[in-house]
């Protein structure tokens, strides 16, 4: 268990997306924040099928063993799988920030993302809405999630901050993510 600040990222569904997490997200994550602060980039169970049961209990396991003062940072389904997992377990004390990108928004108004495996809850629990500083970014060229699912989150959301992020496909390939607003974590610098 690690004493602090510790920051979370919690890769998307694929290979891939666990290999940009560790080798580009990480790197530069680790030059917007405190050079004491830990990145931890856990790798999710069978990463080319993910399940809710097995990434929830992998992602509540992660956050635990990073302690207090945990920022997460979660791409795509792993994003969608902690926030349906704090709407059902309620908030996790560890945490103090949250950052969601590119997450697709399950059972919403697109047939095409009708997966009730992954999708919210009717009723937003009032604790989860505006928690631990969530902001939700989605980048304006993703041609894998359609950037209309940031528009269900703000509204399912709403003391939220959603952030489009322009020039940016799924994998914000373009950016060193310096948009992530790491710096306002109140505590972190």
């Amino acid at each position: 268990m690690i004493n602090g600040r510790t920051l979370l990222l919690l890769h998307g569904a694929g290979h891939e997306a666990y290999r940009a997490a560790r080798d580009r997200w990480a790197p530069a994550i680790g030059r917007q924040v405190p050079p004491d602060v830990p990145i931890l980039v856990p790798s999710l169970p069978h990463p080319d099928s993910p399940s809710y049961a097995s990434w929830s209990r992998a992602i509540q396991s992660s956050i635990a063993e990073a302690g207090e003062g945990v920022i997460v940072v979660a791409h795509s389904v792993s994003g969608a799988i902690l926030l349906k997992l704090l709407c059902e377990s309620g908030p996790i004390d560890a945490l103090t920030a949250i950052r969601i990108l590119a997450a697709p928004y399950w059972c919403g108004t697109d047939p095409e993302w009708d997966v009730p495996e992954f999708g919210l809850p009717q009723e937003i629990p009032s604790q989860i809405d505006g928690y631990g500083e969530l902001i939700f970014f989605h980048g304006e060229d993703d041609t894998v999630v359609p950037v209309s699912h940031l528009a269900e989150y703000a509204e399912r959301f709403p003391s939220a901050r959603c952030i489009r992020i322009e020039d940016e496909g799924h994998m914000f390939e373009e950016s060193e993510l310096e948009w992530l607003k790491l710096d306002q974590i109140r505590g972190l610098n």
